[in-house]
C-alpha cells in the first residue's frame, strides 16, 4: 500500500500535467490545424458535449438512470479508496496488487486535496470531459451506423472472457500471447504466469470496454480491433473505423509501460535519491 500510495502520487501529478496540456492546447488557435482529424483539444470537448448530450437523452428516457449511476459510482469509490471494501485476495501476489491498487487510489486522492489551494483539482473535470470524448471516438461509427446494441455494450466497464475472466486481459507489453519461448528453452507457448504478470501486462481498470479497446489500439501497433459478443448486431469493433491512431514516442512508451514496472523503477530512484539526503543530511562537515 505504501508504494501504491508513492505511484498514486506520482499518478495524480503526471493527469495534472496533462490536463494543463490540454488547456494549453484549448487556447493555442493553430492546434485544430496542427492535431490530425478528430484529435484537436477543440473537437475532443465537442465530442464531450454530444456525449454528455447523448447520456441525457438516455437519462430522459429512463431518469432513474441517475441514480444507479451516482450508487455505482459512490460504490466503485469506496471500494477503490477502503481495503475493507473489498474481500482478502486469495492469494499472495493477488493480495498484493489489490493493496498496491487502493494504495494508489489513495496516492492520487491525497495530491488531488494537497493541490487543492492552487487550483490542481479543478482540472479534475476536464478529465473526465476527455475519457467522454475518448469513448465518443470509440463508438460514434457504429452509432451513425444504427448498431445502438453494440454502442451500449462499449459503455459498459471492461472485462474480457477466457481464462482472464473477471479482471481483463489489458495489454500484454512486452511478450505477446502469440510469442514463443527462446528453441533453447523447448520454443513452446511462454507460461501464463510469466505474461500475466503485472510486470508484463497493463491493465485497463476503471475503462469502459470502448475506452479499453481504443487505449489498446492507441498503444499497440498490433492491435486492429476487438470481437463482439455474437448476440449484437456487427461482429466486431475497428480501430481504423474508429479512427484510432497508434500513439508513439513518449506518450506511448509512457502508457505501455506497465503500472508495476513504473512503481519499481520510481521506487529504485526514490530509493537512491532518499540514501543520497540521508548520507548529506548525517554529514556533518557541512
Amino acid at each position: 500500500m505504501v508504494a501504491g500510495n508513492a505511484a498514486g502520487v506520482n499518478r495524480g501529478a503526471v493527469h495534472m500535467a496533462e490536463d494543463l496540456a490540454f488547456l494549453n492546447r484549448l487556447a493555442d488557435p493553430s492546434d485544430r490545424f496542427e492535431s490530425p482529424p478528430g484529435t484537436s483539444a477543440g473537437a475532443q470537448l465537442a465530442d464531450a458535449g454530444k456525449a454528455l448530450v447523448d447520456y441525457g437523452g438516455s437519462v430522459w428516457a429512463n431518469p432513474h438512470r441517475v441514480f444507479d449511476d451516482l450508487q455505482s459510482g459512490a460504490n466503485k469509490v469506496y471500494a477503490g479508496l477502503v481495503p475493507s471494501a473489498t474481500p482478502t485476495a486469495d492469494t499472495f501476489a493477488g493480495e498484493v496488487g489489490r493493496m498496491y491498487g487502493i494504495g494508489k487510489n489513495q496516492g492520487e486522492l491525497a495530491a488531488n486535496i494537497a493541490s487543492l489551494p492552487a487550483g490542481g483539482e479543478a482540472l479534475g473535470p476536464l478529465r473526465t470531459l476527455r475519457g467522454a470524448s475518448q469513448l465518443r471516438k470509440a463508438t460514434r461509427y457504429l452509432d451513425e451506423a444504427g448498431h445502438l446494441d453494440a454502442v451500449a455494450y462499449l459503455e459498459k466497464p471492461y472485462r474480457t472472457t477466457g481464462p482472464a475472466k473477471g479482471r481483463g486481459k489489458g495489454d500484454h507489453a512486452v511478450l505477446k500471447e502469440r510469442d514463443r519461448l527462446p528453441k533453447i528453452l523447448g520454443g513452446g507457448p511462454w507460461p501464463r504466469s510469466i505474461l500475466d504478470s503485472p510486470f508484463n501486462r497493463v491493465q485497463f481498470k476503471g475503462l469502459t470496454q470502448g475506452q479499453a479497446y481504443a487505449l489498446h489500439a492507441m498503444i499497440d501497433d498490433r492491435s486492429y480491433g476487438a470481437r463482439l459478443p455474437n448476440n449484437l448486431s456487427v461482429k466486431g469493433w475497428s480501430a481504423r473505423k474508429a479512427g484510432i491512431d497508434t500513439q508513439t514516442g513518449f506518450d506511448r512508451a509512457w502508457n505501455r509501460t506497465p503500472e508495476a514496472t513504473k512503481t519499481l523503477m520510481g521506487s529504485l530512484v526514490g530509493g537512491a535519491v532518499g540514501t543520497t539526503g540521508e548520507a548529506l543530511d548525517g554529514d556533518e562537515s557541512w
